[in-house]
């Protein structure tokens, strides 16, 4: 069911934008298929919206080197809000948090 609607979501990117889509994904509380849709169309993005989901799905669902993936790999985020995000969540792994707080300068 949940790649049904990762599918679902994707083809109905062509009629509603990407960020009504996720909207749809939070208003039905399913983390897992937004992550799957999210992982579709993250590569390149640049809108810090849908990263900052992207990085919450994965978290939300401790897919910790995806969210250490997306902070090396895609710089359009908000890095206080991310590092803000990664605190509260308390991760097994702080790699990711590790990352990102000497990229920006927090350390």
């Amino acid at each position: 069911e949940i790649y049904t609607q990762a599918f679902v979501g994707s083809v109905r990117c062509v009629q509603e934008t990407e960020l009504d889509i996720i909207k749809m994904f939070d208003s039905a509380g399913s983390i897992d298929g937004m992550f799957l849709y999210l992982r579709q169309i993250i590569a390149g993005q640049d809108d810090k919206e849908i990263v900052f989901k992207y990085i919450e799905a994965a978290a939300k669902l401790n897919k910790l080197p995806e969210v250490e993936a997306v902070i090396r790999e895609n710089k359009c985020y908000d890095p206080a809000r991310v590092k803000d995000y990664l605190i509260e969540m308390k991760l097994t792994d702080p790699r990711a948090l590790i990352y990102l707080c000497d990229t920006h300068g927090y350390i």
